[in-house]
């Protein structure tokens, strides 16, 4: 029979693999917001950004949510040079964001 600590455990850990589960998909503002934490960072992004093609440039200022797994994405984070830990992260902080 499971206590009430048993239970306050798995609830706790449950909870703990949910907030550091990576996000499929951030809002075009949350990512924004979290690239904010970085100034350095927003900025490179901001640059490749405007060496882009028309298409790439319409995306980051129209797109209504970033997929970590869209082409163009993956794309901009290889360009980069940004480790796919550095990206979790980001996307990890962005998603707290409202």
């Amino acid at each position: 029979m499971e206590t009430k600590e048993d239970v306050l455990a798995r609830h706790s850990a449950t909870d703990d693999l949910i907030r550091d589960a990576v996000p499929r998909s951030v809002t075009n503002y949350q990512i924004k917001r979290a690239l904010n934490t970085n100034p350095t960072d927003r900025a490179a992004v901001e640059a490749l950004v405007d060496g882009a093609d028309q298409d790439t440039k319409d995306g980051w200022n129209h797109a209504q949510e970033f997929r970590n797994n869209h082409d163009l994405f993956i794309s901009a984070v290889e360009t980069l040079g940004w480790s796919q830990e550095k990206v979790n992260d980001y996307l990890k902080l962005a998603k707290t964001f409202n």
